[in-house]
């Protein structure tokens, strides 16, 4: 099952970040998704890249809700 393919329906801005080393839902996943969304594939990550690289991610989702905020 494509999870990105779920999103499509969606009118909302959409920020992916996936690990590139997941091994649960792999990270071609992420190509997927629709054309609208801002993806990130987060290398030495891999199914938690919000654990494995926060400071990563966290940067990816102040730079995402600024853009989403003046937007």
């Amino acid at each position: 099952m494509q999870v990105a393919h779920e999103l499509g329906d969606a009118d909302v801005p959409l920020l992916i970040i996936w690990g590139e080393q997941d091994r649960i839902l792999p990270s071609d996943h992420a190509g997927h998704a629709p054309e609208r969304a801002e993806v990130h594939v987060l290398a030495g990550a891999g199914h938690s890249p919000h654990m494995e690289a926060p400071g990563e991610v966290n940067e990816l989702l102040a730079g995402f809700l600024s853009k989403a905020r003046a937007g």
